[in-house]
This record gives structure tokens, C-alpha cells and sequence, in this order.
């Protein structure tokens, strides 16, 4: 039986603002000037890709840097908002703008029919590193539960939120504060075979990103 493996490609946003949200949660921040150039070669990155569905958290930032790779792909690309894919530290009980006011970003914009985990109520407290590994085994499991072997997804998410996802992923405790570095737009690659094995294919790729090595400045 040949040992197919369901591929995840997970993208953190690109670069955000600092301040301002034109209204919005204080957590819900737009894209810079530098985040516009890097979803411009994001795009490119993955134009033409065979990818099976596209999901992204609600904010913002991530709907942009969702609709650009949708947009690279091309053919019309759906993009399913999952709200337990927002940033650690987000304000408990804000789950992003209304779908319909998201579409202003990219018209093909869904909300995910499920409810994979409980997320902090409104007016409660922040989400602990704790908390928050557990919603990242609950989306892992939502993930492989839902898409089979041999499909191909993306998803769209955040920097702190990457590092309890990759722990999730890989089965890595956080009793030791591991963590995964993600720069902005960078691409991880995880693989979950129909054998049980479980790979990082490759991790925080911003190779697509050369041509702004200069005002990138780049970690190396």
C-alpha cells in the first residue's frame, strides 16, 4: 500500500502595523508597506500550486496574506476563516470582522462550519501557553481527521501561534520553552504519513523573499 502523506504548509502573515486598526480590535492589525511587497512574492511563490483547500485565522493581517497565496494559485480559490487559528494574546471574545466585511479582501471568503476548540470568553483571561497548546493539538487533530492522505492544504496563521503548532505537530512539549522561529510570510512544511511517521519537511522557508534581502534584512 503506497505510504501517502497529508502535506500542511503553514504561513505566518506578513509584516503588520504596529498601531493603528482603523476601528478594529486593537489585535487586528493591517499590512505594512513591507508586508504588501512580501505577499507580492508570496504570491508568485505559489502560483500555480495544486493546494486542496486554503484555511486562515480571522484577523486582518492573515486574510491578506491568505488571499495572496489564493491569488498565486489561481483558479478562483476558496479560503475557509477558522477562528481557532487567531494569534495567541488576541483580546478574549474578539474572533475577527464579520465574513461579509472580510470580503472586501478577497471575495471567495467562508467561515468554517465546525467548532474545533473553545476559545477565550470576552472578558476573561489571556490564553496561557498551556491553553493555547492544547487548541494547537485540537486544530492538528481537526486537520488530519478532516483532509486524507495525499491532499494538500495551507494554512494561515500567526508567530506566536506557529510555535504551539509546530509543538502539536511534532508531538514537542513546551515544558522547556522550545520554540520554532517565524519570520513574516515564511513557509513551514509538515508532512503526516498514512504510516504514522511525521516530518518537518522544511521550516520558516523565506527564500521567496531574496529580492528584499537588503530591506528584509535577513537572520542568518
Amino acid at each position: 500500500m503506497e505510504n501517502k502523506a497529508l502535506e500542511i504548509y503553514y504561513i505566518r502573515h506578513a509584516d503588520a502595523e504596529n498601531g493603528s486598526t482603523a476601528g478594529r480590535d486593537k489585535c487586528d492589525r493591517d499590512i505594512t508597506p513591507l508586508g504588501e511587497k512580501q505577499l507580492t512574492l508570496l504570491s508568485e511563490r505559489f502560483k500555480g500550486a495544486k493546494v486542496d483547500a486554503i484555511l486562515s485565522s480571522p484577523l486582518v493581517r492573515t486574510v491578506r496574506t491568505a488571499a495572496a497565496a489564493a491569488e498565486g494559485i489561481g483558479g478562483d480559490m476558496p479560503i475557509e476563516i477558522v477562528p481557532e487559528l487567531i494569534e495567541k494574546g488576541a483580546t478574549p471574545g474578539y474572533e475577527g470582522l464579520p465574513v461579509n466585511e472580510l470580503k472586501k479582501y478577497y471575495g471567495r471568503l467562508n467561515l468554517c462550519k465546525d467548532r474545533i476548540h473553545r476559545l477565550p470568553a470576552a472578558g476573561g483571561e489571556t490564553e496561557s501557553k498551556e491553553q493555547c497548546l492544547e487548541r494547537a493539538k485540537a486544530v492538528i487533530e481537526y486537520l488530519k481527521n478532516r483532509f486524507e492522505f495525499g491532499q494538500r492544504i495551507i494554512i494561515v496563521s500567526h508567530g506566536a501561534f506557529a510555535i504551539n503548532f509546530h509543538q502539536a505537530a511534532m508531538g514537542i512539549s513546551n515544558e522547556y520553552d522550545f520554540r520554532f522561529t517565524t519570520e513574516n510570510t515564511a513557509v513551514t512544511k509538515l508532512a503526516f504519513f498514512s504510516d504514522g511517521v511525521r516530518r518537518v519537511v522544511f521550516h520558516n522557508d523565506v527564500s521567496h523573499l531574496i529580492p528584499l534581502s537588503e530591506e528584509y534584512r535577513f537572520r542568518i
